[in-house]
């Protein structure tokens, strides 16, 4: 069961109920107001649960007038440009606001609001890390290629029982190789260990930071960090301004990596993504990198 990718008048849409929600990837900006009833037509004839949207910040009260709420916020997301006063609220459109609907009460409620908080705490602790780990003995590092997607998608069906987008199947990862996703490797001889992308608009000058993942039995050894430094210093040099991530909520690892790279936190997407078997929520980091 994998949700898939379609199109609202013009703008870009995942949605299915692996996730049980629909996802506004990308709004053409003519299809505000119009959008949102489209978007509320496709919930309800398919019962779902929540709806989330990235919306640029003029766009806002839009989504604010149908119900949405602001779970998090990304400054500068639309070619890197920042309105230091916005906070993400103003009207500028160089920011993008994560907005989301709930259509069931019970998906609303964050009963793990605790444990976040003490994720969220251990990682701003940590601070940030002034030399990046290196790799140990055996490994090495590379970016991976189009003849490496069969060794990759073994990797990500071995860790996720469930992810929001077919990464175990290697004619998807192929594809997201064409349109301007990186991935970043660590291998063992032969074996792959550790592998994450940066999925990059180039149009936009952003970048997310995902798919992370490592092999059981050779974690605790920084490679997230290793890797995160090695696409900051890829995707800077093909003019990318901003990295932001989804990182899993109740992560330590994750979101400590992100806090160590000088990442900032902006809020957290209740039960959101579906995510090694269940709905997780999901806290969002950014970074400028010019």
């Amino acid at each position: 069961m994998i949700d898939k990718l379609d199109t609202i008048m013009h703008s870009l849409i995942q949605h299915g109920k692996l996730n049980d929600r629909i996802y506004l990837l990308k709004l053409a900006h003519e299809d505000c107001p119009g959008i949102v009833f489209h978007l509320n037509d496709l919930a309800q004839k398919n019962d779902y649960s929540k709806l989330i949207a990235k919306v640029p910040s003029k766009f806002r009260q839009c989504f604010i007038d149908d119900g949405y709420l602001e779970e998090a916020y990304i400054p500068g997301f639309f070619n890197g440009k920042t309105n230091e006063k916005s906070n993400g609220k103003e009207n500028s459109g160089t920011d993008v606001l994560l907005m989301s609907k709930f259509r069931d009460a019970q998906r609303s409620n964050n009963l793990e609001k605790d444990s976040i908080d003490a994720v969220l705490a251990l990682s701003r602790k940590k601070g940030q890390l002034q030399k990046t780990p290196q790799l140990n003995a055996g490994y090495t590092f590379k970016m991976a290629e189009k003849k490496n997607v069969f060794h990759m998608a073994n990797l990500y069906e071995k860790i996720f029982p469930t992810y929001p987008f077919p990464v175990d199947d290697p004619e998807y990862l192929a594809q997201t190789m064409e349109e301007d996703s990186l991935y970043f490797s660590i291998w063992k001889e032969d074996r792959l260990i550790s592998l994450c992308s940066a999925e990059m608009d180039k149009k936009e000058k952003n970048a997310e930071m995902t798919d992370f993942g490592t092999l059981a039995g050779h974690r605790g050894r920084g490679f997230a960090l290793f890797l995160l430094e090695k696409m900051e210093r890829e995707i800077k040099k093909r003019g990318i301004k901003t990295a932001y991530t989804i990182a899993r909520a109740l992560s330590f690892g994750m979101n400590i990596t992100f806090a160590q790279a000088g990442y900032t936190y902006s809020g957290t997407m209740i039960n959101n993504t579906n995510i090694s078997g269940q709905i997780e929520s999901m806290n969002i980091w950014y970074k400028h990198l010019i």
